[in-house]
């Protein structure tokens, strides 16, 4: 009999405990973040001399997205900004020797959840023909949305000046590119620096009997999509600019 009352007492002992271990247990992580977003950095300070080739980045503690009927300006006029998580960016170019200027009104970007970065943002800043030692300084900018001086990479190499003796600097924004691409002989001295080695793909069809959306990607590191015939092409990829 008190075999029994025993056993009874501990079963009920340890429905207690299990209740008060849930309770002691609650996750107070899955709580709602109600932070506003944070300005971590930025890549151009107030001031700075860059080239005429770039692109203005800030980097807020949380993902962001433009709030609706929102503007965001450079130089005045009403620009498209390109954003990826937390990093907010509007890429510029053919801008030598002038002033610039990057704004961001309050309440123009917000978080996931909407609220709102809620100061103004501006930076003012000079683009010159040369600038040295920036590490910022492209010779081209390729961006398959549009933000760019092209949108294909077979473009760009085109373009560049035949029988360089110094680098010529490709940059190429995240993105998807859909060519086949050919450095010819006399296109040496081409740097093609890809923004990110996961975000920069290009890709072809590799079978042009099977449909069109049969596709094969690589990273532009490893691509055997580029056909290299000139001397001295360097192909990178920046991990974080």
């Amino acid at each position: 009999m008190n075999t029994k009352i025993i056993n009874i007492a501990n079963k009920y002992l340890l429905l207690c405990l299990l209740v008060f271990t849930g309770f002691a247990c609650d996750d107070k992580d899955d709580k709602e973040d109600t932070s506003i977003p944070v300005l971590i950095s930025q890549n151009i300070e107030e001031g700075a001399v860059v080239g005429p080739n770039g692109y203005v980045e800030q980097v807020f503690s949380k993902a962001m997205r433009q709030a609706p009927d929102t503007e965001i300006y450079f130089n005045g006029g009403v620009v498209r900004v390109t954003i990826n998580y937390e990093k907010v960016r509007y890429t510029f170019s053919n801008m030598e020797n002038k002033a610039c200027t990057f704004e961001i009104p309050a309440g123009a970007l917000t978080d996931m959840q909407g609220r709102a970065y809620d100061e103004d943002f501006s930076v003012n800043f000079t683009a010159k023909s040369e600038v040295a030692g920036t590490g910022k300084v492209f010779d081209a900018i390729v961006d398959s949305k549009g933000n760019g001086d092209f949108t294909s990479i077979q473009a760009a190499i085109d373009a560049a000046p035949f029988e360089l003796t110094a680098p010529y600097k490709i940059f190429i924004a995240n993105g998807t590119y859909t060519e086949c691409i050919r450095v010819l002989k006399n296109k040496s001295y081409i740097h093609l620096i890809g923004e990110s080695r996961d975000g920069v793909k290009i890709q072809f069809a590799l079978n042009r009997v099977s449909e069109s959306t049969n596709m094969v990607t690589w990273h532009i590191l490893f691509s055997m999509k580029i056909l290299l015939i000139a001397k001295l092409v360097i192909l990178k990829n920046r991990m974080r600019l």
